[in-house]
């Protein structure tokens, strides 16, 4: 075959640059087998493009049948047929457009006859490896799949990473074949290792007080890693609203002990407006109109004020909202908290003798004046080694309202 490659390779720049000559692709076919054995074939073959006024000899179209053939027989492996009978043959087509043809006969497959699948290290009593293990899908019986065994492999890598196991290893991989009796014997060992721990982490440079990036993380040095505790650390630095940019590479210290996951971050802070609005109409409210401000942070301290107001048709009911949040200095995920409303609304006073009623009968309008201030102290509360987060706010409330009917 490596002889014929350049002798293809000459027709098809020869004949692609004649005048009026258009290159024609080999066209595959395959008979016998559907997917996902048909496209596999289909993947291992290389395109070739043959000229109208090409012709070959018939050692040449031997090539190109017996190398199609060998690569559609080395395809079928790796789901477990290594027996396959393949024939075919190469034509040209009413059009003149070559066409190979290949009929497969893929053979008895081979059959995993003994299975040996272990766990070891210390997170061998893990729940979710012997998850992974429980459900492995290539069981005794089964057609060997080395793609799934593949994928199998890749899996239980990346569920011990997720729960800390970085350095896992298959420190026993094997797949023994009996070609003649069409039979496995697979073998894997799974050694997890140590488990990481959380290390130090690097805030780097920034605008903020001392004090007030540390309250993010939801875990403390040395708590074990996981990747879900990493995904939350990353989304509550955006949530905080502090950064137009944030950065967290993880450094793995495997030479320590306990093995440890150190953190660097980097961010970028700009002291920021922020406007929204929305304009609506609802079946209950009417025409609806909302603003809202928000600057975040206000300083270095970590402060937040958002400011918004509203308004409705329906009551003609208009709203003013305030809220100031401020992190405790020295209070780990503590903060100060604010909140004022003031609402105004016009409001009739009506009589139904049942609520779906149409028809009523109004005895007075009026006027109702609301405000309300409440200060409180807003407490994160980690549970389940960070993985949720309970939000606690002991607060004291002045509530004043205000009404008059005429």
């Amino acid at each position: 075959m490596a002889r014929l490659r350049p002798i293809l390779a000459f027709f098809i720049v020869m004949f692609a640059a004649l005048p009026g000559t258009a290159a024609a692709e080999l066209t595959y076919v395959i008979r016998g087998v559907d997917d996902p054995l048909k496209t596999n074939i289909l993947n291992h073959f290389n395109s070739l493009q043959f000229g109208p006024q090409v012709q070959l000899t018939d050692r040449q179209f031997d090539r190109v049948l017996e190398k199609a053939i060998r690569d559609a027989k080395a395809s079928l492996r790796p789901y477990g047929y290594y027996a396959a009978e393949i024939t075919g043959s190469i034509r040209r087509q009413d059009s003149d457009e070559p066409v190979l043809e290949l009929r497969v006969k893929p053979g008895p497959p081979i059959i995993i006859e003994s299975l040996q699948l272990e766990l070891a290290g210390k997170g061998s009593k893990s729940a979710t490896l012997n998850g992974w293990r429980r459900n492995w899908p290539l069981n005794e019986g089964s057609i060997l799949d080395q793609v799934v065994w593949e994928q199998q492999k890749q899996l239980a890598l990346e569920l011990a990473g997720s729960i800390g196991y970085l350095g896992a290893e298959f420190t026993t991989r094997t797949l023994e074949l009996d070609l003649k009796r069409n039979r496995a014997s697979a073998k894997l060992t799974l050694n997890t290792g140590q488990r990481f721990v959380m290390g130090d982490i690097d805030f780097g440079e920034h605008i903020l007080n001392p004090g007030i990036l540390e309250l993010v993380p939801r875990f403390e040095k040395g708590d074990p890693y996981t990747t879900l505790l990493m995904e939350r650390f990353r989304s509550d630095l955006w949530q905080t609203g502090y950064f137009t940019d944030v950065d967290v590479v993880e450094i793995e210290v495997p030479d320590s002990e306990p093995q440890r996951v150190d953190l660097q971050v980097r961010t970028s802070t700009e002291f920021r407006d922020h406007y929204t609005g929305s304009l609506g109409f609802g079946t209950d409210t009417g025409a609806r109109l909302q603003g809202n401000w928000s600057r975040h942070p206000m300083s270095p301290k970590g402060d937040r004020i958002d400011l918004g107001a509203g308004w409705q048709e329906l009551d003609d009911q208009f709203a003013v909202r305030a809220r100031y949040r401020r992190p405790r200095e020295g209070r780990n995920r503590e903060y100060w908290t604010v909140d004022t409303v003031i609402k105004f609304e016009n409001m009739d006073l009506e009589f139904k003798l049942k609520p779906e009623d149409d028809d009523f009968i109004q005895f007075a309008n009026g006027n109702v004046d609301e405000r309300h201030v409440r200060l409180g102290r807003l407490k994160v509360r980690n549970l389940g080694g960070g993985e949720t987060q309970l939000f606690e706010t002991p607060f004291v409330q002045y509530i004043n309202s205000e009404k008059k009917f005429v």
